[in-house]
């Protein structure tokens, strides 16, 4: 199973902790629980999850134009994409497993695509994650979709 790397973990506290002072909604104790989700192998809960804390009055919207929110939107952005592909993988309920690892490979290139920011801050914890084993499918999926966009 794939360990958060210190960095990415370090980086979503500490940025969640100074957006927290300025709106107090949990947002650590939520990343946390999201966190615990996928380590647990609760990918479908962990997926919902972040879809949920992407939605937050205080790292959405209007707030996305200050810089510690985009970086805290975008790990999250990757964290989500990640355990919807882990949802296809690891879920004994999902029939339609390669129809959510195109979904998750969609939001890579459509990242990549349109948000040069979300790329810069979402796009080195992809590649990294592509050098697993376990994202062999999603590495393809990916290199598929984006060949078809050119």
């Amino acid at each position: 199973m794939h360990q958060f790397s210190a960095f990415a973990i370090s980086l979503i506290v500490l940025l969640a902790a100074s957006v927290a002072q300025a709106q107090p909604d949990g947002i650590k104790e939520i990343i946390d629980k999201n966190l615990l989700l996928e380590k647990d192998g609760k990918f479908r809960e962990a997926y919902a999850e972040w879809a949920k804390f992407m939605k937050i009055p205080g790292i959405s919207g209007a707030n996305l134009a200050d810089v510690k929110v985009q970086k805290i939107w975008f790990t999250a952005y990757f964290y989500q994409t990640r355990t919807l592909y882990k949802t296809a993988l690891h879920d004994k309920d999902i029939k339609d497993r390669p129809k959510l690892i195109a979904g998750a490979a969609k939001s890579i290139v459509d990242l990549e695509s349109k948000s040069q920011t979300g790329w810069k801050i979402a796009g080195p914890m992809f590649e990294e994650f592509f050098k697993e084993a376990e994202s062999d499918q999603l590495k393809k999926a990916y290199d598929k979709l984006k060949s078809e966009r050119k």
